[in-house]
């Protein structure tokens, strides 16, 4: 599971970008690069999936498992904290009071990929998904965007079709997925940090994608909060397509001891 991490690590360089790149100027992993505080927050669930069995929640676990994530989050924001973070989740992980805050900020599906491997099932999924978001993002919109984008990656590596995914999504939570349009996207489309304006556009970007670069390269043409976009698209996109090891071995080559090595637990277990 490293496509999101790949997206995030893309999408770094572009963003705050007043022109937008084009599939012609467009190189993968740039120099000056990096990860930011999309691939951290993702690692922070990852272990925490990993510290707490999932197959089965009562209100006890579920009591202790988001303990657990919150002490991750404020351990990876306080050690990481020069990797971008967005301002209330900062002051969150860095002030005292650890209770949710109302956010529909996009954050809520940039760090979700790891529930959409995980889950064993669609209910295990959806419950997984509202108790790893609400820790902070409990706004609704937050909450349909997560489990949105890790719906997407569970149907995908459950080797649905497309056509199966977009009716999941139009049915369930953006019936207007249809109308959006690659062309007018990369013309209008602006920096969005909500959930509700960055994850249908994500899902677009992977539904009209034709391999894992192309998805890659749409996000970052498409623009605006291009790491996020590409983070969450790209999540998607490896759970349908696969990622070549090139690209994987070189995503990773980012990532010191600390944050591979739970990356390579997760992958162990869940991938």
């Amino acid at each position: 599971m490293v496509g999101a991490f790949t997206g995030d690590i893309n999408g770094s360089l572009y963003e705050f970008k007043r022109k937008k790149p084009t599939r012609e100027t467009i190189t993968l992993f740039p120099r000056r690069s990096r990860f930011t505080d999309d691939s951290v927050a993702t690692i922070a669930v990852m272990k925490t999936i990993l510290e707490n069995p999932i197959e089965e929640f009562s209100e006890e676990n579920i009591g202790i498992f988001k303990n657990q994530l919150v002490n991750n989050f404020v351990y990876f924001i306080r050690k990481y904290n020069k990797v971008g973070w967005g301002g209330g989740f900062y002051r969150w992980g860095m002030g005292e009071n650890h209770e949710p805050y109302g956010s529909y900020g996009n954050g809520s599906a940039m760090r979700i990929s790891p529930v959409g491997w995980a889950s064993n099932s669609i209910e295990q999924l959806k419950n997984l998904s509202k108790i790893v978001t609400d820790v902070t993002h409990n706004h609704l919109e937050s909450i349909k965007g997560a489990e949105a984008t890790s719906m997407c990656i569970f149907l995908a590596r459950n080797h649905k079709s497309k056509e199966e995914i977009k009716k999941v999504i139009k049915e369930n939570y953006y019936p207007n997925i249809d109308e959006y349009d690659f062309d007018e996207l990369v013309k209008n489309y602006r920096f969005d940090v909500s959930t509700q304006g960055s994850v249908p556009v994500a899902i677009y970007a992977f539904l009209s994608s034709d391999s894992f670069e192309d998805c890659l390269i749409r996000c970052l043409e498409i623009g605006g909060d291009t790491d996020t976009l590409a983070c969450i698209s790209c999540s998607m996109a490896e759970a349908f397509y696969e990622i070549n090891d090139q690209i994987k071995e070189k995503t990773l080559s980012y990532f010191n001891k600390e944050l591979k090595g739970i990356i390579d637990k997760f992958n162990e277990k869940y991938n």
